[in-house]
């Protein structure tokens, strides 16, 4: 009976005492493997005030994948570490470093912070990878490794590249504010490996901060932020886009100092330079398809479209002018050779009458066969106001300062990768 009773107490003190030490690394697996999932698998109670678990956190990207539709996917290994008193072995050796692997059988008897990567997360962890790290001390780590699909925000264009702001969250799954809190680690909290430069996107900078979020009306978690500040380059739009569109803006430039007569050859120059430039601008979604969410290709594109079309406008409205003017020179011909005419058949009694009737006209009850001068309407002509020479050089200076202040312009805003 005494045997009995020293038996059953002693498993209520074991149970009671396996927050306690373990005297080595084994006692402690044995004792996971054991009947106490309950007692090892709950949240580690916390001496702090708050009495939440504090998680450290590391964030480790080791690939990033080119921009698309305004995201960009990574692989991205979470670190974290955290304290359990109830995990403390003595080691032989020095007990505040000394750290042993866990076996993959027994990580789910222990507690984990079950974090994530949002908005988007696929868990690629291979199970026979994984590793739980238990110091002597109590400090505990693991680590976990997602595919993520960050979302991005345009927050600088340039003509060869366009900067993103992409923001991600790490967050834990089911624990609030009160229960776990996410840090930063101090030493290296974000770091970037291997693949982390990939083709056409290229990380040139990261930010790292606390926050908070709402999980529920009046619920929060604690979360950390990470911010990735991504470049998209096209290396060789340059080249294929903005000198032949440039080149093609000088062409139509150019139209102006061909002679307004030639109407002909001002016409064809003018129609090629306008197709020109539209198939170029279609072409650009053949050859760089990711490139029209550019702000700088479009601003630029649009703008020397505008001026290709601007010079065979301005030219057909000179050479409307020019028509005019030469309609015109011709009806006053005509006007002063049917005057002349008129002088030899009225001969001198016709320019007395007309000197008599300033106005050209003749009385009703005058001589029949002088009134001639009724018909002077058929000469009327519509006014000129602007001669079609003084608007060719108009469009001449113009239409090159205007080019000239847009080329500026653009450079200013959005040339800057060009300089620095």
């Amino acid at each position: 009976m005494f045997i009995i009773r020293f038996v059953f107490v002693f498993c209520i003190l074991y149970g009671n005492l396996a927050t306690a030490a373990f005297t080595s690394f084994k006692e402690l697996e044995k004792a996971l493997l054991q009947d106490t999932v309950y007692e090892y698998a709950s949240r580690p109670q916390s001496s702090d005030p708050d009495g939440a678990t504090h998680v450290n956190v590391r964030v480790v990207i080791t690939d990033v994948q080119p921009i698309q539709h305004q995201s960009i996917d990574v692989i991205v290994h979470i670190q974290s570490t955290w304290d359990d008193q109830r995990l403390q072995y003595t080691h032989s050796r020095n007990p505040g470093t000394v750290n042993e692997t866990l076996v993959n059988t027994l990580h789910d008897k222990v507690w984990k912070p079950d974090l994530y990567l949002e908005p988007e997360w696929t868990l690629n962890n291979d199970p026979g990878k994984l590793i739980l790290r238990i110091i002597s001390s109590g400090a505990v780590g693991s680590s976990k490794r997602f595919r993520a699909t960050i979302p991005c925000s345009t927050r600088d264009v340039g003509i060869e590249h366009v900067n993103f702001l992409c923001t991600t969250r790490v967050i834990p799954h089911s624990h609030l504010i009160d229960e776990v809190r996410l840090h930063w680690t101090n030493i290296e909290p974000m770091q970037l490996r291997y693949g982390a430069v990939g083709d056409g996107s290229q990380i040139t900078g990261e930010e790292n901060g606390t926050c908070e979020w709402n999980y529920l009306s009046g619920m929060r978690q604690s979360c950390v932020e990470v911010k990735l500040y991504v470049k998209r380059h096209f290396p060789s739009i340059f080249y294929r886009l903005y000198i032949p569109s440039f080149m093609a803006v000088l062409m139509a430039w150019s139209s102006f100092w061909i002679h307004r007569d030639e109407a002909s050859a001002r016409i064809k120059l003018g129609t090629l330079v306008v197709w020109t430039v539209m198939t170029e601008y279609i072409s650009i979604e053949v050859a760089f398809p990711e490139y029209l969410d550019n702000t700088a290709g479009n601003v630029w594109m649009c703008g020397c479209m505008i001026f290709t079309w601007a010079s065979f406008i301005f030219y057909v409205i000179i050479h409307v002018v020019r028509r005019r003017e030469k309609s015109k020179s011709r009806h006053e011909e005509e006007k002063e050779k049917e005057k002349e005419r008129e002088a030899k058949r009225t001969g001198e009694r016709a320019l007395s009458i007309s000197t008599l009737h300033p106005d050209a006209r003749l009385a009703d009850n005058g001589l029949k066969g002088y009134s001639v001068w009724d018909n002077r309407n058929k000469f009327k002509m519509t006014k000129v106001f602007v001669s079609s020479f003084k608007l060719e050089r108009w469009c001449r200076l113009w239409f090159g300062l205007l080019f000239l202040a847009f080329t500026i312009f653009f450079l200013s805003y959005y040339g800057r990768d060009l300089f620095y």
